[in-house]
């Protein structure tokens, strides 16, 4: 019996339109790249146990170096609502570290305001 073809798998970060309704542009993102995705599909398949960690731990190396990382974390972070509400890495944080994020920036700005 043959092998079924597949639709060519998409990165999560492909599927999420920021508040204008367009896709961020991450073109030349590692994730975006064969072992790219493979990579992050083992982040967000991976749940539980010393797997889900490492698979985090590499999907965070690969965010490390990725060339467009600071746009893709600043769209997450301008987009996601509620904040961490997206499954998945974006610029190289989890969903509850971006929720930490947005929190942080928005106590900086309440305190900058008084």
């Amino acid at each position: 019996m043959g092998r079924i073809p597949q639709a060519p798998r998409k990165n999560a970060s492909e599927k999420r339109t920021n508040r204008k309704g367009k896709l961020p542009d991450l073109t030349g993102g590692n994730c975006l790249e064969p072992e790219g995705m493979h990579i992050m599909d083992e982040y967000l398949l991976i749940r539980m146990g010393k797997a889900a960690t490492a698979a985090r731990r590499r999907a965070k190396e690969l965010c490390s170096t990725c060339p467009v990382r600071e746009r893709c974390l600043e769209d997450a972070l301008a987009s996601e609502d509620p904040p961490g509400n997206w499954d998945g890495m974006y610029g190289g944080m989890t969903p509850h570290e971006r929720k930490k994020e947005v929190e942080a920036r928005n106590e900086r700005t309440s305190e900058n305001e008084q």
